[in-house]
């Protein structure tokens, strides 16, 4: 779906709207036009924070400028909901307020468009999203939204239930919907979905195309959430051919061999992506899977919480080798030993230099054994 609707830079100037106007009037212009300026540099510099506050300067300032249910304000507010979204930390009062606001702007669009519009399409499946995460802060379990149906709807009657249109619109609502949710409703409305887009873009633009890739990719992941990580593994090999996804399929596959216990695949997944990740390498240096330690009897009986910090060598194959135990807190209580038999099962991707996969020797981990509370 598209991240923004509509930018409406430069879209105003003094002399478009009369040159007789006040110093109010003037002030608004200005005020709009560096908002808008300022919101499309924002966006492509990625600056959450600038794009949003930017986008509330052009919205404020578009209401002094434009009749209230114009074209224009309907943009404003939507780009305003959209930028509100995109910020880092979304609590429950942030996402009630981005429901708000996508509804208001969607009130304008019916009112320009028509209630059947495929105008409307993107703003409601964007309403859908905030109102299943204004659920999912709540603490409630996300439920299939009005919103996402009558998207759904609108393409039907448009396109038909079997367009790329409509594969695309409920690709999209699938993704949403698994988002940050691990209920058992989530994975089965957004494998529906995923389902749904893979048939008929497969079957269109054929497997391998962007759109059946991406179908593909997020039946891999509903199934990892699921943890059925041998049915997974189809649709995450399918993804491969996308470039975009690559290294996350490459990432989830290391995952899924591993845990039924094919470590030469994972092998072959952790080196991928390691030629893929080539030149990029973060120092902080940390597995993409590991098993928990097993929690030592005794601490376990007399509920002490400890750490132990090991180092050990990274093979060319991704392995942790050669672990020893450099701190461990307390002594005595089984820690270091349940650490090292764990460090066995530590992942790494593998560095690459010149096209090689080399060992990366010194690399540090922490396991920390907590009891629950």
């Amino acid at each position: 779906m598209k991240l923004l609707l509509l930018v409406i830079a430069s879209l105003l100037s003094l002399s478009a709207l009369g040159e007789e106007a006040d110093t109010s009037r003037s002030d608004n212009i200005k005020r709009f036009n560096e908002g808008q300026r300022c919101h499309k540099s924002a966006i492509a510099e990625r600056n959450k924070e600038e794009a949003l506050r930017c986008a509330q300067s052009s919205l404020e300032a578009g209401k002094s400028l434009f009749e209230p249910g114009s074209k224009n304000i309907a943009a404003l507010t939507y780009n305003y909901g959209i930028a509100l979204r995109s910020t880092d930390e979304l609590s429950w009062v942030v996402n009630k307020e981005i429901k708000n606001v996508f509804t208001e702007a969607l009130t304008l669009y019916e009112s320009l468009y028509g209630e059947n519009s495929v105008d409307l399409v993107d703003l409601l499946i964007d309403l859908g999203n905030a109102e299943n995460k204004v659920k999912r802060t709540g603490m409630n379990d996300p439920v299939k939204s009005s919103s996402y149906k009558r998207a759904l709807g609108i393409l039907s009657s448009n396109y038909g239930d079997d367009s790329l249109e409509y594969a695309q619109a409920q690709l999209a609502i699938s993704m949403e919907v698994l988002e940050g949710s691990h209920t058992v409703n989530a994975h089965v409305f957004s494998n529906k979905y995923a389902k749904g887009a893979y048939k008929i873009i497969s079957r269109k633009l054929g497997p391998t195309s962007v759109g059946a890739t991406l179908a593909s990719f997020q039946l891999g992941k509903n199934q990892m959430a699921k943890q059925k990580f041998s049915k997974a593994i189809p649709f995450l090999e399918n993804s491969l051919s996308n470039p975009s996804v690559a290294q996350y399929a490459h990432g989830f596959l290391i995952e899924a061999f591993e845990q039924i216990g094919q470590r030469d695949s994972a092998t072959f997944h952790a080196q991928a992506l390691g030629k893929l990740n080539q030149g990029r390498q973060n120092q902080n240096y940390l597995p993409v899977y590991r098993k928990p330690p097993i929690y030592p009897r005794g601490a376990q009986r007399s509920g002490t919480n400890g750490y132990v910090i090991i180092e050990v060598t990274v093979s060319r194959d991704g392995l942790a080798i050669d672990p020893i135990v450099i701190e461990e807190m307390p002594t005595s209580k089984g820690f270091g030993k349940a650490a090292l038999k764990a460090s066995s099962t530590l992942r790494y991707v593998p560095q690459f230099v010149d096209g090689e996969a080399v060992e990366v020797p010194g690399v540090l981990y922490k396991y920390t054994f907590q009891m629950a509370r």
